[in-house]
């Protein structure tokens, strides 16, 4: 159903059960109510005399209300189901149709986070967005293996790639989900077409000299967040990445006055990951034989830098040139069209 409200003056859309969690639009200038009617009957092939097809008869609307009105009933072809794993119940999110394509967050906690750039590629694949375990809406059940969490991560994005499909995946994993990303190709190779891993903080691959500098890095980050809160800690972390948008836009997503999601979230990494992942050795041996299928992947912005520096280093191990995205540590954030470009690039 599709239906408007009433607000401020200005008729907003509420898509109704098609997306529950599509944002309110601005519809801007006003221009004819008919040309809403005509562009909604031809992307979805309905008509207003459909059953559940209700629009008032308004004049306050424009083309750009149009066209985000469209943008955002066409990512109704997407699900919110949960599955069911040993010790928690992945939420996740599927968009489009086509090969599949599995996204892998860091630290950021949670999985719309992938959105912008998944109703981008969805014209070309079906985008899975989930939360790992223990983040936002992704529950812990039951006692936990915290000692062995990466391993217990790519078990479960093993399981969630075996649920959805018949076959291997292309998954992209950004920051710690690259690292994740790392060890499901290593595990679970079969489940695998091709990973992307972008900027994976895998300190151990680093010269012992510039080991110690990152994992003092992060342990500073950690005492700060102890002595000092979330916000200091944040603002020390991302004083430490590349020059571009990084630093704001994560600040802004981090900004624990959002919500108790957003401070469940920060906790979670300060006291799970943020130590633990960047600091865990990792097989450069065992991910070789799987080097057919890696690609390593850097944003413009980080090269050179601290977060680029273990990927360019896993890149030279394997004989590999660097694959460069638009943006920075988060480029799919601050630059989501050229980001999904590089990527469709890459995945063919």
């Amino acid at each position: 159903m599709l239906t408007l409200c009433r607000a401020k003056s200005a008729w907003y859309p509420i898509p109704v059960c098609r997306n529950p969690r599509s944002r309110v639009l601005n519809p801007g200038d006003p221009q004819q109510y008919n040309m809403i009617v005509r562009l909604v009957e031809k992307t979805f092939k309905v008509t207003n005399s459909d059953p559940g097809f209700i629009l008032p008869n308004s004049k306050y609307h424009n083309q750009y209300f149009c066209q985000n009105l469209i943008q955002s009933l066409s990512i109704h072809n997407h699900t919110m189901p949960t599955l069911e794993v040993p010790g928690a119940k992945l939420h996740y999110e599927t968009f489009g149709a086509g090969p599949l394509l599995l996204l892998i967050h860091g630290g950021n906690g949670h999985e719309a986070l992938f959105h912008p750039i998944a109703k981008i590629l969805q014209a070309h694949y079906t985008i899975v967005c989930y939360e790992r375990r223990g983040w936002s809406q992704s529950i812990l059940v039951g006692k936990q293996d915290f000692a062995n969490r990466l391993s217990t991560d790519a078990d479960d994005a093993h399981k969630l790639i075996a649920h959805l499909s018949t076959g291997p995946a292309a998954v992209f994993g950004s920051s710690s989900g690259a690292i994740v990303g790392q060890e499901l190709l290593i595990r679970h190779p079969e489940s695998v077409k091709i990973l992307i891993a972008h900027e994976p903080p895998s300190f151990s691959v680093l010269p012992q000299e510039y080991q110690d500098q990152g994992k003092g890095l992060i342990q500073h980050v950690y005492e700060t967040y102890r002595a000092h809160g979330t916000e200091e800690a944040i603002r020390v972390f991302t004083s430490g990445l590349s020059k571009g948008g990084d630093a704001a836009t994560m600040k802004q997503g981090w900004d624990s006055s959002r919500g108790d999601e957003v401070r469940a979230n920060l906790m979670f990494w300060f006291e799970f990951e943020i130590q633990q992942y960047p600091g865990l050795e990792l097989d450069l041996e065992k991910l070789k034989a799987q080097k057919e299928k890696y690609v390593a992947a850097v944003g413009e912005e980080s090269v050179g830098g601290p977060i680029g520096g273990p990927i360019a280093v896993i890149a030279n191990t394997f004989g590999k040139e660097l694959s460069k995205f638009p943006g920075g540590h988060v480029g799919y954030l601050t630059d989501p069209e050229l980001f999904c470009e590089k990527l469709v690039e890459i995945l063919g």
